[in-house]
């Protein structure tokens, strides 16, 4: 008989159980499969998807940073808005910006009691030539922060609001009212209890020390004027900006008095004096 014959005699024995196990048949041998640890598994893992984990880990420390920087950055004790109808009238106007924080924070309280003092400046242009779009994005910026109420103290000049005040600005249905510079900024004499200057909306910063403690006696624009933001009991706004309403009028009444509050200065901030 052939071996072919043979195997397949020896395999119906196998199947019905007559014998357990045939000599004529090869038996193929497996290798058991090598029994991993939990170790070796998680390195395979890694190993397998090493591309997906680097992945992962850049995007979750970026995310850890941001969240870290966001609960641990410091907040100003007072924010100001810088803004102006024309640049051209303004030269140079931006790269003074941390020399008016500076001039500021001399006459800024520890408002938050953490030891520092730091006066935040946001520039804000309001020209009105030039690209549609840079227009359109500083002036929703504008009324963006007129909104959210946290700056209260203004540096701006007289035609900021010029052209606010047509019909179409006005909404019936909602009671709005167009901004002017009356309805947007208080009268500083009642509002800082100073009747030297009742019936005032602005006071010209040249009219004032701080331009040289800003270092801007001689270049600062004529146009330039402070003013506080509009902020009366009963009004929409006034219960989430009190607080800043009254950090703004402390401030530009040691301004207006020569109140210096601070002296000794530390990097960008300024520690409170004795």
């Amino acid at each position: 008989m052939s071996k072919e014959s043979d195997e397949k005699r020896e395999l119906l024995k196998l199947k019905q159980g007559i014998i357990s196990e045939s000599e004529v048949i090869e038996q193929d041998v497996h290798e058991q499969p090598e029994k991993q640890t939990v170790a070796k598994k998680i390195d395979n893992f890694f190993f397998r998807n090493k591309w997906f984990v680097a992945a992962g880990a850049f995007f979750a420390a970026v995310g850890f940073f941001l969240v870290y920087q966001a609960v641990t950055r410091e907040q100003p004790d007072l924010t100001v808005i810088l803004a102006v109808s024309d640049t051209s009238k303004a030269p140079g106007l931006y790269q003074k910006i941390n020399d008016i924080e500076l001039a500021l924070e001399k006459y800024c309280p520890d408002f938050d009691g953490n030891g520092y003092v730091h006066v935040a400046v946001y520039s804000i242009d309001l020209t009105k030539s030039g690209n549609m779009q840079y227009i359109q994005s500083n002036t929703a910026k504008f009324y963006g922060e007129i909104e959210r109420g946290v700056a209260e103290l203004y540096i701006c000049d007289a035609d900021l609001l010029t052209g606010e005040t047509s019909t179409e600005d006005y909404d019936p249905d909602d009671n709005t009212i167009a901004l002017t510079y009356e309805n947007m900024f208080s009268d500083i004499g009642k509002a800082l209890e100073m009747p030297e200057y009742n019936g005032k909306l602005r006071i010209d910063l040249k009219d004032t020390g701080f331009v040289y403690d800003a270092k801007w006696e001689n270049s600062c624009p004529d146009t330039l004027a402070f003013s506080v933001r509009r902020e009366e009991p009963g009004m929409v706004s006034y219960s989430k900006s009190e607080e800043y309403q009254k950090r703004a009028k402390e401030v530009l009444k040691n301004i207006l008095t020569g109140n210096k509050v601070n002296d000794t200065e530390v990097g960008s901030s300024t520690v409170q004096g004795e």
